[in-house]
């Protein structure tokens, strides 16, 4: 049997001019009659080439009126050089037509008739050149919401295909807001255009860039580790102006999400105390607090001169934040100004204190003791802190209630006091040496 090779598919059932290949499992109309036309010195030629025609056919309906027209012309023609098998249409000749009346049937239009002396058969040749995928548009990796990005990209996938069957859709730019990026797509045939982000735009605010900046600000890191740490992820970095407007807007929501909660914290202290009657002669309600303090540095017993410091005050009943402070000694701006001898622009200032570094703690608590009764209702007559006496001569002195006040020491400070004293014995060499030989750090 000749070797037949496969091509296109014919969309009519039982085409006279489907050609089947056993190899390909398709049916496959002949792509070349147009040189066997030339070949011949017939007056009259139709055109069979199916390749051609289904090209400009939009409907199964015209492709069906196509077919049946060509089955008409082959049945009547008594003049071709081969006999045919009702299953395989002979690709060594062509349909040709000498007969006049024949021709009145067929769409003259579709397939291309021309009558002359000799055969001449023109066929509008559409020459596509598909130019390669710019593969610089894209370059490195991105971070994406994966579940709303495949969503997008299965749909747009079927819609596309609906409209252009053979066209594929190419990246053709990409605009970067921060970590989220705007990726628009264009179709190499029918230029077709959209544009996609990888994440939900109906978002008031991108999860990715305010993820991104939160967990620098959060680490105790800064733009510039992160923008190293993207850069060795092949990542391009969100710009500093978007990270310092995030990193505000942050700074707000944190600070109206913090007094928010110490609100809510307070009146569960409240309402709990309420419970226990813990109510003075006075009839104020009173809780238990614990205090503590700390600095940008440690001091190591000695060296008191951190730029910041902050302080706590928890309620003993709850466990929760009735009130946090800070103090700062330094400004960048403020400091460059002053180098300078200028006047500082505006800005957000945070320095807040220009006193010693150790009278930070001491300032926070009793700024804390004081708006405990404004703020919660509730006065702090019991606390449990370190061994700092400054603290607790600052709350008598300035706390209007700090005579009522007593203080609880804490045991693990207490015991942590206790050994630093008799390391110090053991180091002054006023002692007798036999004493301090007593102390030793040996477990007996």
């Amino acid at each position: 049997m000749e070797k037949r090779r496969g091509g296109h598919v014919c969309a009519v059932k039982n085409c006279k001019f489907k050609r089947y290949d056993s190899n390909k499992s398709f049916f496959r109309f002949p792509r070349d009659p147009i040189r066997e036309a030339e070949k011949a010195n017939y007056a009259y030629s139709v055109s069979t080439d199916h390749d051609y025609i289904m090209t400009r056919t939009r409907t199964v309906n015209e492709c069906d009126n196509i077919c049946k027209s060509i089955a008409t012309v082959d049945d009547k023609n008594k003049n071709c050089g081969k006999e045919k098998d009702s299953n395989y249409i002979n690709t060594d000749t062509m349909q040709l037509i000498q007969d006049d009346d024949i021709i009145n049937g067929i769409d003259k239009n579709m397939l291309n008739v021309n009558f002359g002396t000799e055969v001449v058969m023109e066929h509008e040749l559409c020459i596509e050149k598909e130019s390669p995928v710019d593969d610089t548009v894209l370059s490195g990796h991105r971070v994406v919401d994966l579940k709303y990005v495949l969503n997008w990209a299965l749909d747009l996938q079927v819609r596309h295909s609906k409209i252009c069957t053979t066209g594929m859709l190419h990246v053709i730019s990409e605009e970067r807001f921060g970590l989220v990026s705007k990726v628009v797509f264009k179709c190499n045939l029918c230029e077709y255009e959209t544009s996609k982000y990888t994440e939900n735009p109906t978002k008031k605010k991108s999860r990715i860039n305010y993820g991104v900046v939160w967990g620098t600000l959060s680490t105790g890191s800064t733009y510039t580790r992160l923008k190293e740490q993207l850069s060795v992820l092949d990542v391009p970095s969100i710009s500093y102006r978007l990270f310092h407007a995030i990193e505000i807007h942050l700074g707000d929501h944190w600070k109206s999400t913090l007094w928010a909660s110490i609100e809510e914290a307070g009146k569960e202290e409240h309402r709990i105390a309420v419970e226990k009657q813990q109510i003075d002669q006075n009839k104020n309600v009173w809780t238990k607090v614990y205090l503590d303090g700390g600095w940008s540095h440690r001091s190591y017993g000695h060296n008191y001169n951190a730029a910041s410091g902050t302080a706590v005050i928890i309620g003993a009943l709850t466990g929760k934040v009735l009130y946090l402070g800070v103090r700062n000694k330094y400004c960048s701006i403020c400091s460059r100004a002053n180098n300078k001898e200028e006047q500082p622009k505006s800005h957000i200032c945070f320095k807040n204190w220009s006193q010693s570094s150790g009278a930070m703690e001491a300032d926070i608590i009793v700024e804390g003791f004081t708006e405990g009764p404004i703020m919660h209702n509730l006065k702090y007559l019991k606390f449990v802190a370190d061994g700092d006496s400054s603290v607790f001569a600052k709350i008598k002195e300035n706390v209007p209630y700090g005579d009522e006040v007593e203080k609880v020491e804490c045991k693990n400070h207490a015991i942590k006091n206790y050994g630093s004293g008799l390391y110090k014995i053991k180091s002054d060499t006023k002692i007798h040496a036999a004493g301090r030989r007593l102390l030793t750090v040996q477990k007996n």
